[in-house]
C-alpha cells in the first residue's frame, strides 16, 4: 500500500516546481501542463524536488509553450520523453 504522507509529499513537490517553472516562463502565452513537466523531469532523471532553475530554463521555449512536443536539444532526451509520454 502506498503511503499517504510521501504521496502527499511527492504531489506538493511538483506543485512547487510547477510554481518555479511558471515563474520562470510567465508571459502573455499559456504553458504546458504539470503532466508534462513531470514527463520531461522524468526524462532528465530528476525529481521535481531537486530540479533547478538552470535546468527548468533549459527547456525549449517552443515546447513551454505548447507549440512542440520536444521539450530538449538532445535528441536521446526527447526520445526518452516520448517514451514516458506514450506509455
Amino acid at each position: 500500500m502506498a503511503n499517504p504522507t510521501k504521496e502527499t509529499s511527492k504531489a506538493e513537490s511538483m506543485e512547487a516546481a510547477y510554481a518555479r517553472f511558471a515563474r520562470i516562463w510567465a508571459n502573455s502565452e499559456p504553458l504546458v501542463n504539470p503532466r508534462a513537466l513531470r514527463a520531461a523531469l522524468a526524462a532528465l532523471g530528476v525529481s521535481p524536488s531537486q530540479v533547478t532553475d538552470e535546468q527548468l530554463r533549459s527547456l525549449n521555449d517552443d515546447w513551454v509553450h505548447g507549440l512542440s512536443n520536444r521539450p530538449f536539444r538532445d535528441d536521446d532526451l526527447n526520445k526518452k520523453y516520448q517514451r514516458i509520454t506514450s506509455g
